[in-house]
């Protein structure tokens, strides 16, 4: 699974689990992030970089739940105690560090559900444990007893990204059959890049896609599309002209399961955080 980083959506699933010492220890599935900027002003993917989760996260026995975030830092949640219980979210480099409260527990309407939803408020200690302000300060995030965590911020790149998310309830999540939903006539234009740096030589193959023929096909629930295919590869080495050296078009067909779009909640959470 490989979700883009920037997406309004977030996975919340895990790649593997391992137990060691005693703690179980989660890896998420990793997501695709954009890496513009970070190497030579390339605009480039990274498909396997972090889960909103952090590098990973891991429990103890008091259901203690700590998320790493991209440099190791640790996060916090503690689930299962009660208003007024207080603990270290995050501990800053400079030794400021902010202390997460438990300030209500209270019976609200999810999705149609009544569930139990504790929230706890941040409060930002400078370095020399004096209250103090910054963009954390009086945040609040909540967890609950059959969702999970409904409102939390992106882990990985805590705290330096001071967005909230929240959990949303009853979206029709788009089948296969929604998303390669094409039209007869439909073209996708794609381009895939190389470059040398020595010699100095760049490549480009384009690909022009047109829909020909779309069949659906309900007893054996597929869809079928007939796809001309055509290629151009573009080369340049410098200093010559650049040229085009060959131009080849072929026909493919192209399955995808097919079914109705069914309304089945988004739901972000770990299952074992509990009330």
């Amino acid at each position: 699974m490989t979700v883009y980083q920037k997406s309004n959506f977030k996975a919340a699933a895990f790649d593997s689990i391992v137990t060691n010492a005693g703690l179980a220890y989660y890896y998420p599935f990793k997501t695709t992030e954009d890496t513009t900027g970070q190497t030579f002003g390339w605009i480039c993917l990274n498909l396997t970089g972090n889960s909103w989760m952090g590098n990973y996260l891991y429990h103890d026995v008091q259901q203690h739940y700590f998320f790493m975030n991209q440099v190791d830092d640790t996060i916090a949640i503690h689930t299962q105690e009660n208003i007024g219980h207080n603990w270290t979210f995050y501990q800053y480099p400079n030794g400021a560090y902010l202390s997460a409260t438990i300030n209500s527990i209270n019976i609200q309407n999810i999705g149609g559900i009544n569930d139990t939803i504790k929230t706890f408020a941040l409060t930002y200690f400078n370095s020399l444990s004096n209250i103090a302000t910054n963009d954390w300060s009086l945040k609040e995030i909540q967890i609950s007893r059959n969702f999970g965590i409904i409102k939390c911020p992106n882990f990985n790149f805590f705290p330096a990204d001071t967005n909230m998310w929240f959990m949303q309830l009853n979206l029709n999540i788009a089948t296969t059959s929604d998303i390669y939903n094409f039209n007869i006539g439909d073209k996708f234009f794609y381009k895939y890049f190389k470059a040398d740096y020595y010699p100095p030589t760049e490549a480009s193959d384009y690909y022009l896609n047109e829909i020909l023929n779309k069949n659906i096909d309900i007893p054996n629930q597929q869809i079928i599309y007939t796809i001309q295919q055509s290629y151009y590869d573009y080369n340049m080495e410098f200093p010559a002209p650049a040229y085009i050296d060959t131009i080849i078009e072929s026909n493919f067909t192209l399955t995808y399961p097919y079914q109705l779009s069914m309304g089945i909640p988004e739901k972000t959470e770990i299952d074992s955080f509990q009330n």
